[in-house]
């Protein structure tokens, strides 16, 4: 118990230059030993407010730059895109959904309603997306619903709307459609539950759509690279995907990252 006193009185140095302080002489009318302080540390175990005092973060992981760079005569003859548009419900969860014609890269947003604005900020965090990878959107596919957006597209973001024969729809967009409704099927028949909740039907609809980016397409402008690769400039992580399934022999859980009302 001596020992350990004396290393509060004197600041709590360290074991090591305690011992030496007593070994060397600098410490007068000293009567610790040195296997004193080892009885100390084996009987007492570490010192609880050294460990409080003296104790730092851990190292965090370090952090890896994933930043993708294609081939530049990829985007030398394609700045300008076309994109098919359309809107689609799944479980009384709506979304607007697009995919370009260039490089075939997947969009799904969710909706509040079908309504020009909700629509129109849809659009507008689409076309970011394509106006930050050096593509510039000048058309719309879409069908007659799409109709009240005209004027707001062609003021706002000089883009023009094509929109199909009455009655008629986008094979482009329809067969995308159907795409990710397979997909978020999939998902659901996984599930141990008979009901989901609407943001989970959202998330799974989203994840989808960004999982569809992972590979390449064959009738895009690049038979190599994906379009996650082409517009988001990043290779896909396994480990930061938004939705982890976690199997074993018992049961099945579903992880879910920063996904609100959860």
């Amino acid at each position: 118990m001596e020992a350990r006193s004396a290393m509060h009185i004197l600041n709590a140095p360290s074991t090591k230059s305690l011992k030496y302080a007593i070994r060397s002489g600098l410490i007068k009318n000293c009567p610790i030993t040195k296997e004193a302080i080892n009885h100390a540390k084996a009987i007492f175990g570490p010192d609880a407010s050294t460990l409080k005092g003296k104790s730092t973060r851990p190292t965090p992981k370090k952090t890896y730059d994933d930043f993708f760079s294609p081939p530049e005569e990829l985007y030398q003859h394609n700045r300008s895109i076309t994109v098919c548009i359309d809107h689609m419900e799944i479980k009384n969860a709506k979304f607007l959904t697009c995919i370009d014609t260039t490089v075939r890269y997947c969009s799904c947003i969710p909706v509040q309603n079908l309504k020009t604005d909700p629509v129109f900020e849809a659009l507008d965090k689409i076309f970011r997306r394509y106006n930050k990878a050096g593509f510039q959107v000048k058309t719309i596919k879409c069908d007659w619903a799409f109709i009240p957006l005209t004027d707001d597209l062609l003021d706002n973001m000089g883009v023009t709307i094509d929109p199909t024969a009455a009655g008629d729809h986008k094979p482009t967009a329809e067969r995308n459609n159907r795409t990710l409704k397979e997909r978020v099927r999939v998902a659901l028949a996984r599930l141990p539950y008979k009901v989901v909740p609407k943001v989970i039907t959202e998330c799974l609809e989203r994840q989808a759509a960004e999982l569809l980016n992972v590979f390449p397409q064959k009738d895009s402008i690049s038979s190599h690279f994906s379009p996650q690769q082409l517009i988001d400039n990043v290779n896909m992580s396994i480990s930061t995907t938004r939705v982890t399934w976690l199997l074993n022999s018992d049961s099945m859980f579903m992880q879910l990252g920063r996904i609100p009302a959860i």
